[in-house]
């Protein structure tokens, strides 16, 4: 049997490739709250990792973590390299994607790749919360082009008493080169993620900004830069208040795509 999502509780999950295609894999092993898939590749791929609420599932308001591998001795230790919230309010956010997510040192809109040798693994975590998490979005004042985004969450009261050891749900995603045997790392039990405190209601996070944002800003600079050169031959109000208008411009569209 072959299969390209994982479903668990409710939500699905799976890796996409840059052109959309689903990685594939064969029978998943389900251990309590963690479901894992072993995909066997021939060569590195780029991917993304994606996942939704189930068909005929109601909506949820979850907190969703990616993780993947840190240092050397990644088979047990982890670190977050995503986050993103789903909200029972808003269907947009009942699927989801790593991409476009991502945090430092990444590049936000960028690809996952497949680890050399082919031996790793990704695994998305979700928390259920009691109502809609707020997110805002903001420059970051002391690393200029960089933005914070920060989470006011509400922890489901399920969760509250193991959320700092096991969320609701856990999708691994194993990777093996194909042709050459594999062995599943132990499963990875608390305490795994220290620098983690899965409790607390907020979750402060450093991108840089999304590609939109950039590409905003850089078109109106570039236009800012145009209306200086060209003073001389300029008629009409005084320049240093059409300049003024253009960059208050300006930070209204940040402020506008921060909150979209």
């Amino acid at each position: 049997m072959t299969l390209n999502t994982l479903s668990h509780h409710g939500i699905d999950a799976w890796l996409q490739d840059n052109k959309g295609r689903r990685f594939t894999f064969g029978p998943p092993v389900v251990d309590g709250n963690q479901i894992t898939a072993v995909i066997e590749l021939e060569n590195r791929k780029s991917y993304s990792l994606a996942w939704c609420t189930s068909r005929d599932a109601p909506p949820v308001n979850a907190l969703c973590e990616v993780f993947r591998p840190a240092g050397k001795s990644g088979h047990i230790k982890t670190c977050r390299i995503a986050n993103h919230y789903m909200a029972d309010n808003d269907p947009e956010t009942q699927s989801r994607s790593s991409k476009g997510r991502l945090e430092l040192p990444l590049q936000r809109d960028t690809w996952l790749w497949t680890p050399p040798g082919g031996a790793g693994f990704v695994t998305l975590e979700i928390r259920r919360l009691r109502k809609p998490p707020k997110e805002t979005e903001r420059p970051d004042d002391n690393n200029p082009g960089l933005v914070v985004c920060e989470f006011n969450i509400d922890l489901h009261d399920d969760d509250k008493g193991r959320a700092a050891q096991r969320p609701h749900i856990v999708f691994r995603f194993e990777f093996k080169t194909k042709g050459m045997p594999h062995e599943s790392k132990r499963p990875i039990r608390p305490p795994y993620k220290k620098n983690i405190d899965a409790t607390s209601s907020t979750r402060i996070t450093r991108r840089r900004p999304s590609t939109r944002l950039e590409a905003a800003r850089r078109d109106q600079m570039s236009e800012l830069s145009e209306l200086s050169s060209s003073e001389s031959e300029f008629e009409g109000p005084p320049l240093s208040s059409v300049l003024a208008n253009k960059q208050e411009h300006i930070q209204v569209t940040e402020l506008f795509l921060f909150t979209r």
